[in-house]
């Protein structure tokens, strides 16, 4: 895969300002969690930024499984020395109420980042594969 390369000025001024000097943008989504969907009015916004240095996000993180899984709002960076592992589990395109979950191992743990499509999922999933075949 060739990996594309965004420029800061692609990006909204609050992510832009997350960048670290010399980063390379790889990919970014944003997708506003307050039209559409189950989300609330005041949901906050997610996005995911991906550079060639980290995998910074804020959104929505599912802990737990099953009937007992949540949701909680969290925003985080990952070096992308440490990821190991990314992976998606589909959802069913016909429930309006469910998301893609991408799984991102590091050293640290493993988060499921809740995203609304597979074929953004799939898209993120591609990219960060990319850039952690090319690292080792």
């Amino acid at each position: 895969m060739n990996i594309p390369i965004l420029t800061p000025d692609q990006l909204p001024d609050d992510v832009r300002a997350r960048l670290h000097e010399g980063e390379l943008i790889h990919y970014f989504t944003y997708n506003d969690a307050t039209k559409g969907g189950c989300s609330s009015m005041a949901a906050p916004a997610r996005w995911i930024l991906v550079t060639d240095q980290r995998f910074v996000f804020a959104g929505p993180v599912q802990k737990g499984e099953g009937f007992f899984a949540t949701a909680i709002q969290t925003s985080g960076s990952i070096p992308m020395s440490k990821v190991s592992y990314v992976g998606l589990e589909s959802r069913d395109e016909r429930r309006s109420n469910s998301f893609a979950l991408l799984r991102v191992n590091s050293s640290g743990g493993s988060i499921l980042l809740q995203i609304t499509t597979n074929a953004q999922a799939n898209s993120i999933q591609e990219v960060v594969d990319s850039i952690i075949t090319r690292e080792k």
